[in-house]
């Protein structure tokens, strides 16, 4: 929609739509968040929802130590119903102006062009030469 609000059905067995607990809905559900959604990456296992500020809030799965853990960001492997903010960005005064969810990693564009993952870390899929599972967003150092 062009105002901002983000509506969303389907499965939610992860809590990825933050919509509240594991439901399937087949009929759009509205996302409340305190400001307009930019951008919406939504992953097999959570998601991600960018306001027009900055803003960055993440759902759903949060990781296991079998599957990988951190992917939301908020520096441990809980799992949320509902989108949290990424509070380490906003300490850090970051803001995203892009954000792509993979299956159990997430991949962040700053306002900045600085590139940021967290979560899994298997088969060097965190872009940093190493396969250590990250729970905060952490930048990649471009090799050039």
């Amino acid at each position: 929609l062009n105002d901002g609000r983000c509506f969303v059905f389907g499965s939610n067995k992860n809590g990825e739509l933050g919509i509240g607990g594991p439901k399937f809905t087949e009929t759009p559900v509205h996302v409340p968040l305190p400001d307009p959604v930019a951008k919406v990456s939504l992953g097999p296992n959570f998601s991600a929802f960018l306001t027009t500020t900055g803003d960055l809030y993440t759902c759903g799965y949060g990781g296991s130590a079998v599957n990988g853990m951190g992917c939301l960001g908020h520096g441990n492997m809980e799992s949320y119903h509902s989108p949290k903010l990424v509070n380490s960005l906003v300490e850090d005064g970051c803001y995203a102006s892009d954000v792509h969810c993979g299956e159990y990693s997430m991949t962040v564009l700053t306002t900045e062009g600085e590139v940021l993952t967290c979560g899994t870390g298997s088969f060097g899929r965190l872009g940093n030469m190493e396969t250590l599972d990250q729970l905060y967003l952490e930048p990649v150092e471009m090799i050039a």
